[in-house]
């Protein structure tokens, strides 16, 4: 009898792999998760991503058995150990098992789970080890396979398509218990924000997030950044965005209701702007964007961020808001929900550059941002391989598959 198990690298990560798990302890398969290297101390200042039962909770999770492993030499024995046989992880790069990987992969089959677009920094090297690639879609599998024409047949012919079983629980959302459950008024339009992170770089750290404009204009001449800092005094940086946003909300009767991430560590003014704020504290799965998302009026997020695709599918007009850096450009090779027909789809998602937002808002109320029934289905479909009218089973699927 085939032995499953499930490996974390961080906390956060159960968020895609939760749904598979408690389907696989609905049908009374035993789990165990494996989480490493070095799970206690993987990360100091972000104690809550450190892969620990204390921090990797959803329904079902106390019925699982957790083993971690403090380096690579320690996993193939592991997994021989507790005659694991088959291994769910997500996609991942050559560090993640290193040179361990041949010996991890040789006694039992190793799937690999996509996780939003980080599978094209997987290496086409990494595919020969895996028994089967569970992608979202078709376009999916596609657009891996083109960026990587070399990879041998025998390897491109694991890719299948399996959905996301973050969507699994769409069908089951309900508007009222969300509310609930986050403390929301009942009565009250909400527009939801995706915060942005504010410390991904140099740029970011200093210019666009600082709330004084001299001072980011200093910083950007002490960084022999000079051509910058016209530009840091006189465009919209994070505060003002935040502010004309808060504003827009006022104006159109609705809550500002603000989605933080662990590693953002939101500025004050963001936190001061919000109706409510919402983290990730306690809580990966039921994904929580896409709890809200499902009750609010129109999503707001910026740089492409995946969560647009969270608001589409719970039903949600989305804005996107580039920001654009000029110290380091967006590329979108490396992305593949940038420059695509579907994601660029007015009628689904409208997409706006960070120094236009407050002219675009200043011209439209929130009434008028709707969501095309049928360009989101296209877009569900293609991405995803589900609609509203054949509901997303990813979690079953990919145990069909790796139980078999």
């Amino acid at each position: 009898m085939a032995n499953l198990a499930f490996r974390l690298g961080k906390a956060s990560e159960i968020k895609s792999l939760a749904p598979v798990i408690a389907a696989a302890l609905n049908r009374g398969i035993n789990i165990t998760i494996i989480s490493g290297p070095s799970p206690h101390t993987l990360f100091p200042k972000q104690k809550e991503q450190n892969p620990l039962r204390e921090n990797i909770k959803f329904p079902g999770s106390e019925k699982a058995r957790f083993l971690h492993y403090q380096s690579n030499a320690e996993l193939p024995l592991l997994l021989t150990r507790h005659n694991v046989t088959n291994l769910i992880t997500l996609n991942f790069p050559p560090v993640t098992f290193g040179e361990y990987l041949p010996a991890i992969s040789r006694d039992r089959h190793l799937f690999c789970l996509q996780a939003t677009g980080d599978f094209l920094h997987m290496p086409p090297s990494l595919i020969a080890h895996v028994h089967r690639m569970l992608m979202y879609s078709e376009l999916m599998t596609n657009t891996y396979l083109t960026a990587y024409p070399t990879l041998p047949v025998s390897d491109r012919a694991k890719f299948i398509a399996v959905g996301n079983p973050v969507y699994d629980i769409l069908p089951s959302l309900d508007p009222d218990y969300i509310r609930h459950k986050y403390n929301l008024p009942s009565q009250r339009n909400i527009i939801l924000l995706a915060s942005a992170n504010p410390h991904v770089n140099w740029w970011r750290h200093y210019v666009f997030s600082n709330p004084n404009r001299l001072k980011a204009a200093v910083n950007c001449v002490r960084a022999n950044h000079t051509r910058l800092a016209y530009d840091a005094i006189t465009s919209p940086r994070y505060i003002s965005l935040i502010k004309t946003i808060k504003n827009w909300c006022q104006k159109n009767n609705a809550l500002l209701v603000i989605k933080s991430k662990l590693k953002h560590k939101d500025p004050n003014y963001v936190r001061d702007a919000a109706d409510f704020i919402i983290g990730d504290e306690n809580g990966w799965y039921p994904l929580r964007f896409l709890e809200l998302a499902a009750i609010a009026k129109l999503t707001i997020s910026f740089n492409y961020s995946t969560s647009m695709f969270d608001a589409i599918a719970a039903g949600s007009p989305s804005l996107q808001i580039g920001i654009k850096d000029p110290t380091d450009p967006e590329k979108p090779e490396l992305n593949p929900f940038i420059s695509d027909s579907y994601s660029q789809n007015p009628n689904v998602c409208l997409v706006t550059d960070h120094r236009q937002l407050p002219q675009l808002l200043s011209n439209r109320p929130l009434s008028s941002f709707r969501l095309d029934v049928i360009s989101r289905s296209k877009l569900l479909h293609n991405y995803f391989g589900f609609t509203d009218n054949h509901p997303p089973t990813s979690a079953n699927t990919i145990l069909d598959i790796v139980m078999k």
